[in-house]
């Protein structure tokens, strides 16, 4: 070979050979790229996470402080719901290829929805307030005896005539009132106290009709409906608070809020006598 071929040979090569190293050169420049997009998705997914760690406990604290307040309980959380982070940008490389990004990123929906899990309970124990008002009112230790009245009475007929019309208002307006879920053995058991001073108002008709005088007791019927009525509410209570401490500690809310197994405190029915006692002769 000449010497002029063995120039342009080793000309070549060496084009070839410096084509080469720049190629890798390249390559290796758009890998580290690449990993330092990565790197820095995964850094905002970290950042994120810890900020919603702070968020949740934050928020959990002050809507746990208005728990005592329905609409309170409820503007905190729709407050809560408009602060929810939101994660930080990323290059475009790493937000596509860091699985630390991407599991982050759902997380503000999670957050948002259990938001929505407490917002749910909190509306679930502010639409039961009618229904334990319509309990106190129906329960009303004073209402058989006012509509019964001083007497005496010669006959039963005055007792037909207002006590018992009256005593029904009393169970139709309760019964017509819509019964939260978790409240049923409450209503059940109002239902079933009210009945027992209708039944015995209508002895009462009976017993002067002949003459007789005739009592009857119902402080156990509505103690009952009261107690019944007051395990409800602590359920309730007891529910939205869980969810309130497993949304702080990022736990899953579904599983507290429907939590049937915790035990509930004992309840006292309202005041009035030892005993509700009506006696017409």
């Amino acid at each position: 070979m000449s010497t002029r071929a063995k120039i342009i040979l080793f000309s070549v090569l060496g084009v070839v050979v410096l084509a080469g190293i720049a190629v890798t050169t390249a390559v290796l420049v758009i890998h580290q790229n690449h990993q330092n997009d990565i790197a820095a998705a995964d850094r905002a997914a970290d950042d994120y996470l810890a900020e919603v760690a702070t968020f949740r406990e934050d928020q959990a604290s002050v809507i746990d402080d208005e728990l005592s307040d329905d609409e309170s309980v409820l503007d905190a959380i729709a407050e809560a719901k408009d602060a929810v982070p939101s994660i930080g940008d990323a290059p475009e490389y790493g937000r596509e290829n860091s699985g630390d990004y991407a599991a982050a990123a759902k997380v503000e929906q999670e957050i948002s929805d259990d938001l929505d899990v407490l917002e749910s309970l909190a509306e679930d124990r502010l639409a039961a307030t009618e229904f334990q008002d319509a309990v106190a009112v129906a329960l009303d230790r004073g209402t058989p005896g006012e509509l019964l009245g001083p007497g005496p009475f010669s006959s039963g007929q005055p007792v037909r005539d207002s006590s018992i019309p009256g005593m029904q208002a009393v169970k139709d307006t309760f019964e017509a009132v819509e019964v939260p879920e978790g409240y049923e053995e409450a209503a059940e058991l109002t239902s079933a106290a009210l009945q027992f001073v209708l039944d015995n108002l209508n002895q009462t008709a009976a017993s002067l009709d002949g003459g007789q005088s005739y009592s009857f007791e119902f402080t156990e019927q509505y103690g009952a409906a009261e107690l019944a009525l007051n395990e409800a509410e602590s359920s309730q209570e007891d529910a939205l608070s869980s969810a309130v401490e497993s949304f702080g500690a990022d736990e899953d809310l579904e599983e507290s809020s429907s939590d049937d197994d915790s035990e509930d405190e004992d309840g006292e029915s309202g005041g009035g006598d030892p005993a509700e006692e009506l006696t017409e002769s």
